[in-house]
């Protein structure tokens, strides 16, 4: 698959250093059907296309509730208002996601930085589904997470970084998010509202989605010399529904592979646990609510604009709830390391001072379930071209 953006900012939109950017983005990327079965209600190309479009306003001040100038002096605050459109369509459905949110950054010291964002709506609509997608999600778990969600959220996140601007040396990256929603909109509807039928409340009948999310990166990038480096990753994140919500939508959940995953699958076609679709879908679509996954690359120049690398990928996703019907999906402590996936890989890229090229090569080491009665690969029948999995990216994956 290959993605790219173009962006227009402007740096002083009202005469107060206001900073305004309007951004357009779109992505292709081929999906191999994984399954003998057909879709045969779809007779388009078997590819997943992806616009967007993207108005953000950073103030350099809180708009409410702190003004203050020595606050402004020492903290460095700014209020960010983002407005956001994105379509989504796959050989199997289309997606729509409205997102309007409002919320502040300031700086708690030279190495750390807080964002909190005490309002974001998201409405996601699935407003068409093939007959044999619809099919297959009948009666499954995650029939719910494709239907119409509303989601009024709050985060907070946190990043550390103790880089030093203009200097290459080593440097270490820590991120901490949290987000919940529909906490206030439940109180108030089972306070005074009577049970609905279908047993989830509603807003211009659409469900508000109700869950916690927590999620941590960790990023080292050590300076081995002036053109070599190695990059090491560690990402954990776990998510749950409850209260209006009987799974988490799909757009919060979590999935393994592509560009900047496990480089090894594509996307969304690892996990989660050691599931096996009986069915054999046509086009991967797996998705869950515990991510554990850990990367390295060994990066180094080869000439003029080109660096090589040479990558090794551990992951996999897994469900947390006991009504996932998907065999193997549940996270399970005396299990979950024997269903991490392994990939390794080589790759290049193209480095300009505006715009990183990256192609990475994936092949797979190890599945979360065994084939042809091992989980290591290369099998007994040896590694075929379509065991490879072919990336086209813009920027480094971390």
């Amino acid at each position: 698959g290959a993605a790219a953006n173009i962006s227009y900012g402007h740096k002083n939109l009202f005469g107060g250093s206001e900073q305004f950017d309007l951004t357009f983005m779109g992505a292709i990327e081929n999906i191999k059907p994984t399954g003998d079965e057909v879709d045969t209600s779809y007779t388009g190309p078997n590819i997943m296309q992806e616009f967007g479009i993207e108005a953000r306003l950073r103030i350099p001040k809180f708009l409410l509730p702190v003004r203050t100038d020595q606050f402004i002096r020492k903290y460095n605050p700014q209020t960010n208002i983002r407005l956001s459109y994105n379509y989504q369509k796959r050989p199997d459905y289309i997606r729509t996601l409205v997102n309007a949110s409002f919320g502040y950054d300031w700086k708690g010291n030279d190495k750390l930085i807080h964002r909190v964002y005490p309002i974001e709506a998201s409405l996601i609509l699935t407003p068409y589904k093939s007959d044999y997608f619809q099919d297959w999600l009948e009666g499954k778990y995650l029939f719910y997470s494709y239907e119409p969600q509303l989601i009024m959220d709050t985060r907070y996140s946190m990043v550390w970084s103790n880089r030093k601007l203009l200097k290459n040396q080593s440097f270490q990256d820590l991120r901490l998010n949290l987000e919940t929603a529909g906490n206030l909109l439940y109180a108030g509807f089972s306070s005074f509202a009577p049970t609905p039928d279908s047993g989830n409340y509603q807003i211009l009948g659409v469900d508000f989605s109700q869950y916690l999310k927590v999620d941590i990166d960790f990023r080292s990038y050590i300076i081995l010399y002036e053109d070599i480096s190695l990059i090491l990753r560690g990402f954990a994140g776990v998510g749950f529904a409850y209260g209006n919500s009987n799974a988490m939508p799909f757009v919060k959940q979590y999935f393994s592979g592509g560009a900047n995953s496990i480089r090894a699958w594509q996307v969304k076609n690892l996990g989660p646990g050691s599931y096996q679709d009986p069915e054999e879908s046509t086009y991967p679509n797996q998705t869950g609510d515990v991510k554990l996954e850990a990367n390295m690359e060994y990066r180094f120049k080869l000439f003029w604009k080109l660096e090589l690398a040479l990558f090794m990928d551990v992951g996999n996703i897994w469900s947390l709830s006991s009504e996932d019907d998907r065999e193997g999906a549940g996270f399970e402590f005396n299990r979950f390391y024997k269903e991490l996936a392994v990939g390794t890989g080589i790759g290049t890229r193209a480095v300009f001072s505006f715009l990183i090229f990256r192609f990475d090569l994936g092949i797979p080491l190890r599945s979360p379930y065994p084939i042809e009665g091992s989980n290591w690969l290369p099998r007994n029948s040896g590694i075929s071209g379509s065991d490879l999995t072919f990336n086209i990216a813009i920027g480094y994956p971390f």
